[in-house]
């Protein structure tokens, strides 16, 4: 964890960096909205301009989110551990969101690309199913013309997958 800050529902945030306005950012708009905790997907910090995944918690009152708290996690730590663990070259290690979306990719031109629309199994076989679908089990697709063992993990904290690429 990089720094804690204290948010209001307009957004306002208070840290040890100092006021700063948060209103655009889609996990404020969305913890105000579900009165639920959210994680966001990567995004770059207005204070430093690394990269980060915000992990923000409502305070409710009256069970509406008027103000809350939030966790800013490093993703150059989170990487790192990432690509250590990818001991060879033949698999590496994806972070999808929810909606199948790649939010980090050892290699970057992947990063923002969603499963299913933007990447495609050449086989014509649906690779949306990979997140929709309940398998965990290793699936096989044929991407850009290689074969691709995928597997996924849920991580219950986020909602995200950890996916297992094996070429």
């Amino acid at each position: 964890i990089i720094t804690l800050f204290i948010f209001r529902n307009d957004g306002t945030a208070y840290s040890n960096a100092g006021p700063i306005n948060l209103s655009d950012r889609q996990y404020i708009k969305d913890v105000v909205k579900s009165n639920k905790l959210v994680w966001s997907d990567f995004v770059k910090s207005k204070t430093t301009g690394k990269q980060a995944i915000v992990c923000a918690i409502p305070n409710l009152i009256n069970g509406s989110t008027l103000s809350g708290i939030a966790a800013i996690v490093s993703v150059e730590s989170m990487t790192g551990i990432i690509e250590s663990s990818s001991v060879d070259n033949d698999t590496v290690f994806t972070i999808l969101n929810p909606s199948g979306k790649i939010v980090y990719h050892k290699d970057s031109k992947f990063v923002d690309k969603v499963l299913g629309t933007d990447i495609k199994d050449d086989t014509g076989k649906d690779i949306s199913e990979f997140i929709r679908g309940a398998d965990d089990d290793y699936q096989n697709y044929v991407i850009n013309n290689r074969g691709l063992l995928l597997k996924k993990f849920k991580m219950v904290s986020t909602g995200h997958y950890l996916v297992s690429i094996s070429y």
